[in-house]
């Protein structure tokens, strides 16, 4: 919870519990809730999270305001079974912020600040394979760069559009239309149009999301790299996205038939759906290079000139990281690619064959190492030149994402690991910064032992967390 929700908690506990010799105090606490409860609405925000907790102080604060009029009243709570009640029914409204916080992203460790700017692609004669009225394939895509944000900047929310993308995310998972309606509380590092850092050109680097993630799903791992001179791009691959808002109004949720639930279709209907997905991720990332190339020479885009394109990199999680193999795999201008458990078994055989002859590095967490996928992994890695195959122990799948954030109880969910987030982030951030500045700035190797206890080497045959 944030500081003005915590006093406001605390407050509203002093005036439910402090017995009747310290009405004064009492009444006091019951009294700020108001002032307090304005500053932080006007501040940090309201959120539907809240709203019980602002009625209880609604009505302690009526209470103490009218026994205030009538000071003879005796309404105050005495009895040790009252006060009992009263931290019990506190803990009760308290409980549903705390479980459901406003989270943070990690602080990036890098020296340059960071801008942000979207714009939309279109593959002209790519006919979108889940689209029913068979139009050609669109992307919304987003650059982040070093730059140097206004000094009164403010930054953008982790999910943009939320008006529209919102309600539409969480009704697609099952959860009222409001569940994600505090999103817009939770910031990122990252600041609109922002001028360019420096005037040199910058190593790029492309993200591939997971089955219904977003483009923002990996944000502390794009921040990350940015911080420390990296251009990253993304986009929402549609249909596999959970929900991709274009600016001329259309919303488009995921696709559930794009990858059925396993075990609802037959074994051979599920892997020819998983081998599609794939490839229409690994296609869109094929056309996102073709695209860096146009508006890296239109003068009027505010990138122009300042993306480095003799020095690409990959990475992505799960569906996303198969595509980033795969696609690095086909296209010469890749020099390195990562992957966070990434999901290699739809990859096309002749590619998990041959193997792949650029860097490769991959972090499967604690949870994929018990998958088939992992011996798949094993396999294409050995037949690979220049392999860093890590684990991440105690980690979920989800660790790879900020999707565990949303939640303090998320590992009681199974949404994740042990690990810590804040963890999970400083370890997988420090092995991508790494990992691409070596490979695509020549900096230095990568250490041959593990930098973090919890990270394993090689087979990694270990528990989940």
């Amino acid at each position: 919870m944030r500081p003005l929700e915590i006093t406001l908690a605390v407050l509203a506990l002093a005036t439910a519990v402090l017995p009747r010799r310290w009405a004064g105090a009492r009444i006091a606490a019951a009294l700020a809730l108001l002032p307090v409860g304005v500053v932080h609405a006007t501040t940090e925000g309201w959120r539907w999270q809240m709203v019980p907790l602002y009625l209880v102080g609604s009505i302690l604060f009526a209470v103490a305001a009218w026994e205030m009029l009538s000071p003879a009243s005796d309404s105050q709570p005495s009895s040790v079974l009252g006060r009992s009640l009263g931290v019990l029914g506190l803990a009760a409204v308290v409980m549903i912020p705390a479980a459901v916080p406003v989270w943070e992203l990690p602080e990036p460790t890098g020296p340059f600040g960071i801008g942000t700017v979207n714009t939309v692609i279109t593959d002209d004669g790519r006919i979108d394979p889940y689209d029913a009225a068979g139009r050609d394939r669109r992307l919304v895509v987003q650059f982040w760069y070093p730059a140097v944000p206004d000094e009164d900047a403010v930054a953008e929310p982790w999910l943009s559009q939320l008006d529209v993308v919102g309600p539409s995310i969480a009704s697609a998972f099952g959860f009222p239309s409001f569940a994600l309606s505090h999103a817009d509380l939770i910031k990122s590092h990252s600041y609109s149009q922002s001028a360019v850092a420096g005037v040199e050109s910058f190593p790029v680097v492309v993200y591939s999301h997971g089955w219904t993630g977003l483009r923002t799903n990996g944000l502390d791992q794009i921040e990350a790299l940015v911080s420390h001179g990296f251009i990253v791009v993304a986009a929402d691959h549609t249909y596999g996205a959970a929900a991709t808002a274009f600016p001329d109004g259309e919303l488009v949720v995921y696709e559930p038939t794009a990858l059925p639930e396993f075990g609802t279709v037959p074994d051979e209907d599920y892997d020819e759906a998983a081998v599609l997905l794939v490839a229409t991720y690994a296609a869109d990332l094929h056309f996102i290079l073709d695209e860096l190339q146009r508006l890296n020479g239109d003068p009027g885009w505010l990138l122009s000139g300042r993306l480095d394109l003799d020095r690409i990199g990959m990475f992505g999680h799960s569906t996303g990281g198969g595509a980033a193999v795969s696609a690095c795999a086909t296209d010469g201008r890749c020099d390195a690619v990562a992957g966070l458990d990434p999901w290699v078994e739809p990859v096309p055989q002749e590619i998990l064959d041959d193997g792949i002859d650029i860097p490769f590095l991959a972090i499967r967490s604690g949870e994929w190492l018990e998958y088939d996928n992992d011996p798949v992994l094993q396999s294409f890695a050995g037949r690979s030149s220049q392999t860093d195959l890590l684990g991440l122990i105690g980690g979920g799948h989800q660790d790879f994402t900020v999707l565990p954030r949303f939640s303090a109880v998320s590992a009681l969910l199974d949404v994740k690991g042990s690990i810590e987030s804040d963890r999970a982030s400083e370890i997988v951030n420090t092995y991508l910064v790494r990992f691409f500045d070596l490979q695509l700035n020549g900096g230095p190797d990568l250490s041959s032992d593990p930098l973090f206890e919890e990270v394993c080497v090689g087979l990694c045959e270990v528990p989940a967390g």
